[in-house]
């Protein structure tokens, strides 16, 4: 048993994204979704949430707190019905498919890591090691990482109009 006064501090992030392990405590601790998981995909413990306006950082950094949701709304962007999700800066509702473009862009694939997981984290610590300096496919990551990077700044240029209500443009 842990000494856990049922926020999750028994609980701990485990390798991957949004997977949190604990030990038994008294109160079963688990991990739960960000009240705007529709569209930040979050899930973590409770405290994290408590000291954040009730949402994960991420959420209250871009949105300041929680998003109001509709289970069906008229979306002034695609014009499909959809379920959707209030603006930020105005009572406009747009679909949380084209909520989620707007705010946070044009997914694109990050370039894969030439090497295994081990590996990638042995480079990540130390990127400036000798070993990778001559290494043709660390070379290549590295290029093709750098175009991604660019694309990424590229694309969030060209969208930045998307990032204000289409009817009212706050």
């Amino acid at each position: 048993m842990t000494d856990c006064n049922g926020y999750g501090y028994c609980l701990r992030q485990a390798d991957t994204e949004n997977t949190y392990e604990g030990t038994n405590c008294s109160h079963n601790c688990k991990p739960i979704e960000c009240p705007n998981f529709k569209v930040c995909n979050y899930i973590a413990p409770k405290w994290i949430f408590n000291i954040n306006k009730d949402t994960c950082l991420n959420c209250r950094l871009c949105f300041n707190g929680k998003l109001t949701f509709y289970d069906s709304v008229e979306c002034s962007l695609c014009f499909e019905n959809k379920p959707g999700v209030k603006q930020i800066n105005c009572d406009h509702t747009v679909c949380i498919d084209c909520f989620k473009r707007c705010k946070f862009g044009e997914s694109i694939p990050q370039p894969p890591f030439p090497y295994s997981e081990d590996i990638e984290d042995e480079y990540e610590q130390n990127h400036d090691n000798p070993r990778w300096l001559n290494d043709p496919l660390i070379k290549k990551y590295n290029e093709d990482f750098k175009k991604y990077e660019e694309l990424c700044d590229d694309n969030y240029a060209r969208e930045e109009n998307l990032r204000v209500c289409g009817i009212c443009r706050k």
